[in-house]
């Protein structure tokens, strides 16, 4: 699945904002995967984050609006993304 991210305007906005290098990297993994699995999966092989880390910088991109405002999710696909992320491992709606 292919993601529509303008991160220029995204990081225009966040230039008011202070924000770690884990958060700009796990944006990254979530705008090239566009689900949980596989932005963990990717910000733990290239840039070494782990679970807690990738956790933790994905509650800060919610609440930043990243997943609404960068990605152009509708509501539907904003709730549905941090559901996924919200939820257990193995655990299905």
């Amino acid at each position: 699945m292919t993601i529509d991210v303008n991160m220029g305007e995204w990081l225009t906005a966040l230039s008011r904002v202070p924000v770690i290098d884990t958060d700009l990297q796990v944006a990254f993994a979530w705008a090239q995967s566009g689900n949980c699995a596989g932005a963990r999966d990717l910000a733990s092989e290239r840039f070494g984050i782990d679970r807690e880390r990738f956790d933790d910088s994905t509650d800060e991109l919610i609440g930043l609006g990243f997943f609404d405002d960068v990605l152009h999710l509708d509501h539907g696909e904003c709730v549905e993304r941090i559901l996924e992320f919200r939820m257990p491992s193995g655990v299905t709606a």
